[in-house]
């Protein structure tokens, strides 16, 4: 079966589903544990001080100092981040006042790397469920990048996989587990989950659903139906949406 373009097959509850919320919540980000955030706070001040040298990427020090004040990092760059450990980890082991040691810092240090390191054993094991096929994988990990392509850097717009991965389900969940909620026309689980899919990415582009709201509390921070609320989302809604 041929993956479902935007607006085929528009996901359009006719009931709205109750069940398939709650308990299939996924976290979209994670947050580092203070003794992280200590060892990133002790790399920003000494890239301050001049430490770092000059191969340290703009992205780095701007997700270094999300995390000191309190943010969060998505999946991208948890696996980002254990791919830098693993070519990087002898750094912990040079001179404290180094360049290397100091970039060290800036991923959280030797607890960083452990913390990392659990995430992404974390999401390697969410990324083998079986009750997704390699098919319908592939298909959304197309969908995050032409999607992510379109929207550019604008982090309210963004998703990632592990997020379309949640909408599907949900989406399976609903046909399978209330039937009120399913168009006629629709006719598997399959092709309403991709619905759903679609109407979720139409919400991330435009600031709102064509039709009724679903998967709210997945919209990233700064989305102006997001239901998860933090710190500064204000200032990104308008700033992405221009309201």
């Amino acid at each position: 079966m041929g993956f479902p373009s935007e607006g085929e097959g528009e996901y359009t509850p006719l009931l709205a589903p109750v069940m398939e919320q709650k308990s299939a919540e996924q976290k979209q980000s994670f947050k580092p544990p203070a003794d992280v955030v200590s060892n990133y706070r002790k790399g920003l001040e000494m890239h301050e001080e001049g430490l770092t040298g000059d191969g340290i990427e703009p992205a780095t020090i701007r997700t270094a100092t999300r995390i000191v004040n309190g943010g969060s990092v998505s999946d991208e760059w948890v696996r980002k981040a254990n791919r830098w450990w693993g070519r990087n980890e002898r750094f912990l082991s040079e001179e404290r006042d180094s360049a290397a040691y100091a970039s060290a810092m800036l991923w959280g240090g030797a607890a960083g790397r452990d913390w990392y390191r659990a995430r992404y054993n974390e999401l390697e094991r969410e990324s083998k469920d079986d009750d997704i096929s390699d098919a319908v994988r592939e298909g959304l990990k197309n969908k995050v990048e032409e999607h992510n392509e379109d929207v550019g850097d604008v982090a309210s717009k963004r998703t990632n996989l592990r997020t379309l991965t949640t909408v599907f389900r949900r989406g399976v969940g609903a046909y399978n587990t209330n039937p009120g909620s399913v168009r006629p026309n629709v006719s598997n689980a399959d092709q309403w989950a991709y619905a759903r899919v679609n109407s979720y990415l139409y919400a991330l582009r435009n600031g709102k659903y064509r039709s009724g709201k679903h998967d709210t509390d997945l919209l990233p921070e700064g989305h102006p139906m997001t239901t998860r609320k933090s710190a500064g989302a204000e200032l990104l809604r308008k700033i992405a949406y221009g309201y």
